[in-house]
Formats: C-alpha cells, sequence, structure tokens
C-alpha cells in the first residue's frame, strides 16, 4: 500500500487528531484570551509536501465540516467563517509550501496561512456582520493572527523535528491504520428518518430562510428568542453570555455609522434609530443561524439520523486518542506523540 492510500484510509484518524489537538489547546495557559496557537491545524500542516492536493484539501474540509457537525455549528455563520478562512487559509499554504518546499519553513508557511485565514474572516467580517466598520477590529485580528501563525509555526516545526511517529508514518514504517478500532462502525445507529425528523428539518430550513431573507427586525427576535427556547428545553448547551456579547458588539459596530432618527446619545456616540435596527437584524441572523443549526444537528428529533462511517471512525480513533498514554506532561509534542506512537504499530 503505498503512502497516498494510506493517507485516504487514515484520513478519519487526522480528523480525529485535530479534535484532540483542539481539546489540548485548552489546556494551555495563553496571556490573553483571544490568543490560540490553532493546534488543531497542525495536522494540515504536516500534510504539505507529503500528500496529494485533493488528500490535502480533503483534510481541510473534513476537518470543518466534522466539527460543525460535532459543534453544532454546521448551518451557522461560524461555520461559514471557518469554511472560507480554512479553505483560503490551506490553498495560501499548499501554494507557497510547493513552490520551494526546501526553502519553506513550517513557520513561514503558517505566517502566510494565518495571513490569508485573518483577511478572509475580514472580508466576511465587513459582508456579513460590521459593514465598514470591521476597520476598527481589523488591527486586533490581524495582529492576534500574526501572533498566533508565529506560535503554531514553531510548534509545528518542533514537533516535526521531535515526533518519532512523524517520521516513522511518513516513512510508511508503520501500519496503515490504527489499531484496537473496529473500522466497521457505522457511527453507531442505522440510517432512519421518520416523518417527525422530516418535519423538523422542514420547519428549521424555512426558519433559516425567513431569517436571512425576510428583512422584519421584530421577526428576527421572535425566531431567535423561540429557537433559543427550543434549545433549553432540548437541554443544547448554549453560551448565553457569547450570545450576548456578539449583540452587544454588533449593535455597537452598526452605530458607529449612524443614520436615521437620534434616540440618545452615548458618549460620542450617537445612536440613530435606523442604525440599531440593522445591528439587531445583523445579530439577530447570526445568532438564530447558530440556534437553528444547534436545535437540527443536536436535538433528540434526529438521533435516528446517522452521520455515516466517517464520524464514526473519527470518534473511535479520537476516543483511542484520548485513551493512550497518559494525562499531557510539561512537554507537550512528547506526550502527544506517545499516544500517536501507542495507536500504531510498527510493521514486521
Amino acid at each position: 500500500m503505498n503512502s497516498d492510500e494510506k493517507f485516504s484510509i487514515n484520513l478519519p484518524f487526522f480528523v480525529a487528531l485535530s479534535m484532540f489537538l483542539s481539546a489540548v489547546e485548552l489546556s494551555i495557559p495563553k496571556p490573553l484570551p483571544f490568543i490560540k496557537i490553532g493546534l488543531a491545524n497542525l495536522p494540515v500542516i504536516i500534510c504539505l509536501g507529503k500528500v496529494k492536493f485533493l488528500d490535502y484539501v480533503k483534510i481541510v474540509l473534513a476537518k470543518i465540516i466534522c466539527g460543525a457537525i460535532i459543534g453544532g455549528t454546521l448551518f451557522s455563520y461560524v461555520f461559514i467563517f471557518s469554511l472560507l478562512a480554512s479553505i483560503s487559509s490551506g490553498l495560501v499554504m499548499w501554494v507557497f509550501y510547493g513552490i520551494n518546499s526546501k526553502r519553506s519553513s513550517l513557520i513561514g508557511t503558517s505566517l502566510i496561512g494565518a495571513l490569508a485565514n485573518n483577511l478572509t474572516l475580514i472580508l466576511c467580517s465587513k459582508y456579513i456582520m460590521f459593514g465598514n466598520n470591521v476597520k476598527y477590529l481589523s488591527p486586533l485580528i490581524l495582529i492576534s493572527g500574526f501572533i498566533s501563525g508565529i506560535l503554531l509555526g514553531i510548534f509545528s516545526e518542533l514537533f516535526v523535528n521531535k515526533s518519532k511517529w512523524y517520521n516513522q508514518y511518513f516513512l510508511n514504517k508503520l501500519e496503515s491504520f490504527p489499531q484496537n478500532v473496529n473500522l466497521s462502525t457505522n457511527g453507531g445507529k442505522s440510517i432512519k428518518i421518520n416523518f417527525k425528523s422530516i418535519l423538523w428539518i422542514l420547519i428549521c430550513s424555512i426558519s433559516l430562510l425567513v431569517l436571512v431573507f425576510y428583512k422584519n427586525y421584530i421577526v428576527s427576535i421572535a425566531i431567535v428568542l423561540i429557537f433559543l427556547l427550543l434549545n433549553i428545553l432540548l437541554k443544547n448547551k448554549i453560551n448565553l453570555a457569547s450570545l450576548i456579547i456578539v449583540t452587544v458588539f454588533i449593535c455597537l459596530f452598526s452605530c458607529l455609522n449612524p443614520y436615521g432618527k437620534v434616540i440618545f446619545s452615548f458618549w460620542k456616540i450617537k445612536v440613530t434609530d435606523l442604525a440599531l435596527i440593522t445591528g439587531i437584524r445583523r445579530s439577530c441572523v447570526l445568532c438564530g443561524m447558530l440556534l437553528i443549526s444547534k436545535s437540527l444537528l443536536k436535538n433528540n428529533m434526529l438521533t435516528n439520523v446517522s452521520y455515516g462511517k466517517f464520524l464514526g471512525k473519527v470518534f473511535n480513533y479520537l476516543s483511542l486518542l484520548q485513551n493512550k498514554g497518559q494525562t499531557p506532561k510539561k512537554d507537550i509534542i512528547l506526550s502527544v506523540d506517545e499516544r500517536l506512537l501507542a495507536c500504531f504499530k510498527e510493521k514486521n
């Protein structure tokens, strides 16, 4: 079996590794809450120059889509932002690394990828959320992306140089798939879509269309409140503080570009009725998309619908990574490497 075939078989494992590293990152202390290393992107970076372009695209897309399904954000602005930013970042890194792979360091590649990622986020924020007021956020986004890109690049370089698993895997010295995993799994439950599930999908789809295209802020508020209540009743995890912060920020940035009748003044900001309504409308669309997505993907009405064999394998591999080895120690790279080596076995 050649390396390309082996990677195709192990694609669910690389997606699981991305999710595992995302959880590992939560345990790393950060000087500032908005600074992220982005360890979940390590599998994408270490595959540069090692796999075919199509397989590379697969891992970029699979990482985002599986994360969105598990997180319940598949039909939300979070997914749209992540998808577009990841695609642009992945393509730029592939081209940059491919032009001169012998001279391109992973630090420089990661930094270029972070720049593409953040420029995409700024463009999305401009046309979806904040309009021209995104200029106030752009410096923070670019600075945090610059720091994250360098940190991820350094981590990637250290991982490639120190990891025994990395060198053995890409030199084809390890078995083609992780051991102790039931590869016949289909994610648990059989595919069965009943009338209740179809009706719920239809209701969510119509609500989403109304939310996005019917420009009435009262209707938008009503949809958000209804789906917020539904998620609470269905016991889905909702970060209410995050929704409130998003709403406040969008309304605030909308009011920075005042138009319409002045309602009141806040410091030097004149709050106008039309600007405030626009902010409320935009925040409702974004928060509503997230709530609809969570209720659609995580409520009990859809538990009979299987997400398929691929996602089932991702869950099994993630469980394997979590169970192998010990709790991460001071040297995160060696700790992760031990878990990876424990998952695979050397060829005889």
